[in-house]
């Protein structure tokens, strides 16, 4: 029987899973990207703009740290209109 990935397939989809399982501390663009769930270009803008995560400089490679993409994304929590209603009103009756 043959097998479904030869050795080298499964240790490029073993890396690639393991990728967005646990990224590296320090990402790329792309990557962090990826990891927030945006567009490279949504990324670039609120580097550009301000407001967006943490970024680090290495000549003229921009990089983004693990830690600060999840302190930013913690920090940008936004209740549900809804529920932001019904605290203001004393809660639910």
């Amino acid at each position: 029987m043959r097998a479904l990935l030869t050795d080298e397939q499964f240790a490029d989809l073993k890396a690639a899973v393991l990728a967005r399982v646990a990224p590296k501390e320090w990402m790329t663009r792309e990557e962090a990207a990826d990891y927030m769930g945006m567009s490279p270009q949504n990324l670039d803008l609120l580097r550009k703009d301000g407001g967006g995560p943490e970024f680090s400089t290495f000549g003229r490679l921009i990089r983004y740290n693990k830690a600060k993409l999840d302190q930013w994304g913690a920090s940008n929590n936004h209740e549900h209109a809804a529920a932001a209603s019904v605290a203001k009103a004393g809660g639910a009756k």
